[in-house]
């Protein structure tokens, strides 16, 4: 559960992630999701200022209300998958015990 309600799940979808070891997700009030929170939030900023409506190079359902700092309300987690030595590294440290 995110919000609350179950999930279904026969429909959620399991991503291989391959080689990769960063994952990014994030909720829709981030249009556009850069390599960190700090680059996706100076580009929503100047989405923001460029297209306050967001009719333009952003279309949404509702542009930016006065007093707001976004269109929406927003989410970002950013984690790397540890895999291999860097996996076992991390098994010696406190919290990791109920992986080993």
């Amino acid at each position: 559960m995110l919000d609350g309600f179950p999930v279904p799940l026969e429909r959620t979808k399991v991503i291989s992630l391959g080689p990769c070891n960063e994952v990014v997700l994030a909720s829709d009030g981030y249009p556009y999701l850069c390599d960190s929170l700090e680059l996706t939030e100076r580009h929503l900023k100047a989405l923001l200022k460029n297209d306050p409506l967001c009719i333009g190079s952003c279309v949404s359902t509702k542009g930016l209300v006065k007093g707001n700092v976004s269109f929406d309300d927003r989410a970002y987690i950013r984690f790397t998958v540890l895999r291999g030595e860097g996996l076992r590294a991390c098994l010696g440290l406190p919290g990791f015990e109920s992986y080993l």
